[in-house]
């Protein structure tokens, strides 16, 4: 079924130029010239690796029903194809998705945070199906400048609710985000480090992700707020609407009337809040900082007008987010805590946590690789990690990339008791934890996106 018409691309963006179109109205509007077709609008964006500006002859070639492109491109080229030129064609995707978004009346939900917005946005996702059947997420963490607009080009007449996951690497960020997106209500998970080479420190990250709540409020919608995090408690927890609801785990003290959690191990939460008698709710993800993910969640939920029944019904539906604190179980019997679609000093700190809780007392390996965009704080972040890991009694350093050396050089010097390796490449790893770890062993595979960790699992699956 067609949805976007000519109309609506020649009132947002200007008039077209060149042949017209076969249809007047189009399936769906792409950034990815392998999706063209007659029924299909392309919008060449420049990225740092590609300029869709090099792909209009392919496009072309599938007959595109339309191409938005840069008023410097030479459409000439094309007479029988159909254009519309603008002066930024990044800022015209973004355009056409805030305007597609305002014809939408449906509750729309931001998920923000430096840590934990993706799997919350999966544990939202399931919980709503208790109430709703027709629910659009944004996929993977596809949550920056193409991909929320990305997500909202999707939503269609059937959709009852969205939920948005949004993230942040430079200052200025959230605003632009929100004012496109104009969320109806607001989870904001965790504050930690995240893209300081832009952001610069923690201080500025609470106060950019922050506003995700404040704008939220000014304009009546409903949020959720972290009080277990001291710097979301610190700009947010006098904020008195009535449309906002407050949640902190285990035995956090507060003015606020909190929906409270109690953690209990290895994967259920117990809930006391006006919303409901108390609960106690299977997670189908372990550990301590998921057990808050889900309790954000659940409150947010309740604030939304969901009953307890409800939400335990849709988490039952929750499917795991790729490389998201999996716990896969190898053929021998061997656990591997797979835990590599990104990393930061937070996030880092909880998987060496989950990976103690699911060893109980089983011989550790923590497999790691670097964290990226930390700023000028970055040798620091990675040092200070061998206090956990000395702390927790961690049998099994593995460890992978320059700024892991760091790492490598201060549990040396701090003489580190357990078995400690820096490798070159990931192959080299997975070939000594062939040679060293066993089938009652459990391992903690992480790092940033970049280090690609998932080369390790799969060596180990081979």
């Amino acid at each position: 079924m067609a949805y976007f018409d000519i109309e609506f691309f020649e009132n947002t963006l200007g008039k077209l130029k060149g042949k017209t179109p076969a249809f007047s109205k189009f399936d769906s509007i792409v950034t990815d010239s392998r999706k063209t077709n007659q029924r299909v609008v392309f919008v060449a964006l420049k990225g740092e690796n590609h300029d869709g500006h090099d792909f209009i002859p392919q496009v072309v070639k599938n007959n595109c029903g339309l191409v938005i492109c840069d008023k410097n491109f030479d459409t000439s080229l094309w007479p029988e194809t159909a254009f519309i030129e603008v002066a930024d064609t990044e800022a015209a995707f973004r355009k056409l998705a805030h305007h597609w978004r305002k014809q939408f009346h449906i509750p729309v939900l931001c998920v923000a945070g430096s840590v934990g917005k993706t799997t919350s946005k999966e544990l939202l996702f399931a919980a709503l199906h208790g109430k709703y059947k027709k629910i659009l997420k944004t996929e993977a963490s596809q949550n920056g400048f193409i991909g929320i607009p990305m997500t909202l080009l999707e939503l269609r007449p059937e959709h009852e609710i969205a939920v948005v996951e949004v993230g942040i690497d430079e200052c200025g960020a959230m605003e632009k985000h929100l004012a496109l997106l104009e969320p109806t209500a607001t989870l904001l998970t965790t504050i930690g480090p995240e893209h300081l080479e832009k952001l610069k420190d923690l201080e500025t990250v609470a106060s950019e992700e922050c506003l995700s709540i404040f704008k939220t409020v000014e304009s009546g919608g409903v949020v959720a707020i972290n009080l277990s995090d001291p710097w979301i408690a610190k700009h947010c927890e006098k904020i008195s609407s009535p449309q906002a609801v407050f949640f902190g785990i285990d035995g956090l003290k507060s003015k606020q009337k909190l929906v409270s959690g109690k953690y209990l191990e290895p994967n259920r939460l117990e809930i006391n809040s006006e919303y409901s008698e108390k609960i106690e709710i299977e997670n189908p993800l372990f550990g301590k900082h998921n057990a808050l993910n889900l309790l954000g969640v659940v409150a947010f939920c309740f604030k939304l007008g969901l009953n307890a029944g409800e939400i335990k019904k849709g988490l039952s539906t929750f499917k795991q987010a790729y490389g998201r604190s999996e716990i896969q179980k190898l053929k021998n019997g061997m656990e591997v805590v797979c835990d590599y679609y990104n990393a930061n000093p937070t996030s880092m700190v909880a998987g060496l946590e989950l990976l103690t809780q699911v060893a109980k007392g089983r011989r550790m390996f923590a497999c790691l690789a670097d964290m990226r965009e930390l700023g000028v704080e970055e040798e620091k972040f990675h040092r200070d990690l061998s206090d956990e890991i000395i702390k927790k009694k961690i049998n099994f350093v593995y460890l992978y990339g320059d700024k892991m050396k760091w790492l490598f050089e201060e549990l040396k010097k701090k003489k580190f008791a357990g078995n400690l390796e820096h490798f070159s490449t990931q192959l080299d790893m997975a070939h000594q934890l062939q040679k060293t770890a066993g089938a009652k062993d459990v391992l903690l595979i992480k790092g940033s996106r970049g280090m690609k960790m998932e080369e390790v699992f799969k060596q180990l699956v081979t």
